[in-house]
């Protein structure tokens, strides 16, 4: 169960401060465009813990296909299933709940969030339903055993 009250998210009984933003825009299946209270312009938030397949032939998903273009198109496919996926869930305007960890922002500049909508955990739900993978790198592991569990649930369903 998820309320939030004056800024604290309270998870399965836990207290966890969270920080309310909106969605912008949907860049990718891991990654959000939000804008925080106060903030004059938006800026990109990476889910942590996730890892969705790459929407384009970057050299991320050059990598993963090892040179076989059939590997390398489907994986673009599942990207943007994965996007649209998101986008869904996540439409323009939608309020969301920003929780942090550890470390606040990647090489890339983004912020790293774990994000709350509507009653759910954005970032499990990917996972639980197939559209990314966990991807856990230290400091940021809190929820690593759910993602992991998760997944592991969702191979079996599929």
């Amino acid at each position: 169960m998820r309320v939030l009250v004056g800024g604290l998210l309270f998870l399965c009984g836990i207290v966890i401060s969270a920080e309310p933003a909106k969605v912008v825009f949907v860049l990718d299946g891991d990654t959000l465009f939000v804008s925080r209270e106060g903030q004059r312009s938006g800026e990109k938030v990476r889910l942590i813990g996730i890892d969705a397949p790459e929407t384009t032939a970057n050299a991320k998903a050059l990598k993963w296909a090892r040179g076989n273009s059939e590997r390398l198109q489907a994986s673009i496919q599942a990207g943007l299933q994965a996007k649209s996926a998101l986008m869904q869930k996540l439409p323009r305007g939608t309020s969301v709940d920003l929780q942090y960890d550890k470390q606040l922002f990647d090489p890339y500049h983004r912020r790293l969030a774990y994000v709350f909508a509507n009653g759910e955990f954005i970032n499990a739900w990917m996972i639980e339903n197939g559209f990314a993978t966990p991807m856990t790198i230290s400091p940021n592991m809190k929820y690593a055993p759910l993602f992991k569990d998760l997944s592991l649930k969702s191979r079996k369903l599929r």
